[in-house]
């Protein structure tokens, strides 16, 4: 997107919305528990764009916390390691083009696979 002659998005801020509930299924094709935790998320990004501006988020993180019987039942199973996928992550704009975009449908995020978080083995899509 090219931004107009002189067009520059506001100072940087931070953006942390409360949390939300997340639901999750423990050890998909094993136990297929669903569970469910609560998701926090930050970035930083311009406080405001004008028409045209080009902007980047940066410096996001996500943090889930997972209710104590999850993690006892991880544990039980021998886990060392716990990855995940999410499926669908949706920023919604004001007066924006486009109004919404779900950005876990993005590339490279859309094409990836639960397997693909612990790959020491260097076999991809093995999760050893």
């Amino acid at each position: 997107m090219a931004a107009p002659a002189g067009a520059t998005p506001g100072p940087t801020v931070d953006y942390a919305p409360g949390p939300i509930t997340v639901s999750c299924v423990l050890a998909p094709g094993v136990l297929n528990e669903t569970g469910s935790g609560t998701l926090t998320t930050s970035v930083q990004g311009p406080a405001f764009v004008e028409s045209g501006d080009a902007y980047t988020l940066q410096d996001g993180s996500f943090a889930l916390t997972t209710p104590g019987s999850t993690s006892i039942a991880l544990v039980g199973l021998g886990s060392s390691w716990l990855g995940g996928v999410m499926n669908h992550y949706t920023i919604d704009g004001t007066d924006t083009t486009p109004s919404s975009i779900d950005t876990a449908q993005q590339p490279p995020w859309n094409s990836y696979d639960v397997l693909e978080f612990n790959e020491a083995s260097g076999t991809t899509g093995t999760g050893t």
